[in-house]
């Protein structure tokens, strides 16, 4: 049975003032090395999520995209 996968990246950080730059670049160093490993993944699709309603509506047309493949597979061949 084969998946899906969809990765999630994060779009532009800001802070506005609210974060220490200890923090910052805490937070910085484990977002390189997540999107690091996250590219030598097998992803169908990565969704950059820099604005949440566009970045939502990319991930649901794409997961309906994919049902609707997997159901037309299946109906065709017995499985998916």
């Amino acid at each position: 049975m084969a998946g899906f996968f969809a990765a999630l990246s994060p779009g532009a950080t800001s802070t506005a003032g609210t974060e220490t730059e200890e923090r910052l670049l805490k937070r910085l160093a484990t977002a390189k090395t997540e999107l690091t490993v996250g590219a030598t993944l097998p992803w169908d699709i990565v969704v950059v999520n820099d604005d949440l309603e566009r970045a939502y509506a990319r991930l649901r047309s794409t997961t309906a995209a994919a049902r609707a493949a997997a159901a037309a597979l299946r109906a065709g061949k017995g499985t998916a």
